[in-house]
């Protein structure tokens, strides 16, 4: 009896998971090998494919100054496990969510990867803001790649909202560069944090949608 074909397999299977490992042959320049590669490694290197959905609300950030998470927990993934990013890997992410706070109140957005500041919005002020919605869309591109000092990301960012006194969208922008400690050999795993200047009951932010995806 011959050996069953892969295509010949009973379909068992629709969606593939961080953890799986899937068998392949690759050319490494000469003849073709067989190995393994992990689901994780191939929505990493996947153009489109989401990599996290957000799938319960984030903790409420309110009456404090501690600079805050702002994502809550969900399926998929935020790491991008070491020596996976490549030149001109690109993402976008999406957060949406819930906010309030008293006029100028001052704020910090930081995108980071551990204890690294991959792009923020600085200091930033807000308007008086009565119950509303808020979403945070970030664009990031990896233009180097290397340890600290050579690996190179840059971020665009737009922070929208609706002022408490008008149904205008307003908001923030900014552009953000880290060529000096980012490091794409070593695990990187997504956060955005969130820090109010003053601690107040009536400054609150939660998320409850959050949406990374790949996008080149």
């Amino acid at each position: 009896m011959g050996q069953q074909q892969i295509n010949q397999y009973a379909i068992e299977r629709t969606t593939f998971g961080d953890d799986d490992y899937y068998d392949i042959d690759y050319w490494n320049g000469s003849v073709y090998k067989t190995a393994k590669i992990k689901g994780s490694v191939i929505k990493a290197g996947a153009s489109g494919i989401g990599l996290f959905s957000q799938t319960a609300d984030g903790t409420t950030i309110t009456n404090t100054t501690t600079e805050t998470s702002l994502l809550g927990s969900g399926v998929g993934s935020l790491l991008v496990t070491a020596n996976t990013f490549a030149v001109g890997s690109s993402y976008v992410l999406k957060v949406c969510g819930n906010i309030g706070c008293l006029n100028n109140s001052d704020i910090v957005l930081n995108v980071k990867s551990g204890s690294v500041v991959l792009g923020t919005t600085g200091t930033i002020q807000l308007p008086q803001v009565n119950a509303q919605t808020f979403e945070l869309e970030l664009d990031f591109t990896i233009r180097q790649i290397g340890v600290s000092g050579v690996a190179d990301i840059v971020m665009n960012g737009e922070l929208s909202y609706i002022q408490h006194s008008s149904t205008d969208l307003q908001g923030h922008n900014f552009l953000s560069q880290n060529n000096t400690t980012f490091d794409t050999t070593a695990n990187n795993t997504l956060d955005v944090t969130w820090a109010w200047a003053t601690a107040s009951a009536s400054n609150t932010v939660n998320s409850v949608v959050t949406n990374l995806r790949r996008t080149y």
